[in-house]
């Protein structure tokens, strides 16, 4: 009788045993189909965890904001990287978008689409106008917010610009027969909006008088000009007196008029290729 019982506790015992190791063996993934994400890379709907500081930026939804006027630099971290931006724009007004090189970092073979207010239509497409960088310049019809969107095949770094290349409300100011007239207490925004753009002032001065003409940055433009400022006599060609970086990039002109007359002011950037440049513009009566 004993032996019987002992022989059905081993039964039971072997029972609780294989039906342990059928347990384990279910709770098991024998192909372990289920992958831990890459570090690096593109995973899935997540944002990868590299990047610059305005990720994620990957599509319109959550896009960058833009000014005119403004450079930004921006990483593509990955081949499979998107970096999209919104600039707020009025009918009538051209743009000229690009990318350029950032010094010490790698260059990337970008390319540059310019989309709708509806982040979907494509209206213009450019790749590789100056070496690896893209140009696009664009008239737009109707005022809203636009989207850019910057791609690469390769990894690496790049700034973006945004210029109106039909430059500010004082335009044509590009000679002394267009001149802006500016009085004392003048203080306003000007660009510099294409390459080789001048901009010239006119000021009616009394004999004896002592004026201040001076350039410094321009409130909420993040792309400072590069200022030489020049003053001419009433012919507009005769050079009275000219200033280059009296304070860091910007100019200064301090000057006491001999006679009765009107006088011209002329600003310019100092690397006349330069455009997409902002500066405010002063003239004080000491």
């Amino acid at each position: 009788m004993r032996i019987i019982k002992f022989r059905i506790k081993i039964v039971k015992l072997l029972i609780l045993f294989f039906a342990a190791i059928i347990l384990l063996s279910c709770s098991i993934d024998p192909e372990n189909t289920e992958q831990p994400a890459q570090e690096t890379g593109d995973t899935g709907n997540n944002e990868p965890k590299a990047g610059d500081m305005y990720e994620p930026d990957n599509d319109y939804l959550n896009s960058t904001l833009f000014t005119p006027g403004e450079d930004q630099e921006h990483d593509i971290h990955l081949t499979s990287d998107t970096d999209w931006y919104q600039i707020s724009v009025l009918a009538g007004q051209t743009y000229h978008f690009t990318t350029s090189d950032v010094s010490g970092k790698a260059t990337v073979n970008a390319a540059l689409y310019l989309y709708s207010t509806n982040g979907s239509t494509q209206l213009v497409f450019n790749d590789d106008y100056q070496g690896n960088h893209p140009l696009i310049n664009y008239t737009f019809t109707s005022s809203g917010t636009y989207f850019l969107k910057v791609t690469a095949v390769n990894q690496g770094s790049y700034t973006i610009s945004a210029a109106q290349t039909n430059g500010d409300h004082n335009e044509p100011d590009n000679d002394y027969s267009n001149a802006t007239p500016v009085f004392n207490g003048y203080d306003a925004v000007h660009s510099i909006h294409e390459a080789g753009d001048h901009d010239w002032f006119s000021i009616a001065a009394q004999s004896g008088q002592n004026y201040t003409f001076r350039t410094d940055s321009a409130g909420g433009y993040t792309s400072p000009a590069d200022t030489v400022i020049y003053l001419y006599g009433p012919d507009g060609t005769t050079l009275l007196a000219e200033n280059d970086d009296f304070a860091g990039i910007f100019s200064k002109i301090d000057y006491t008029f001999s006679s009765d007359g009107t006088y011209f002011i002329k600003v310019n950037h100092y690397n006349d290729t330069s455009l997409g440049k902002y500066y405010s513009f002063h003239t004080i009566l000491n």
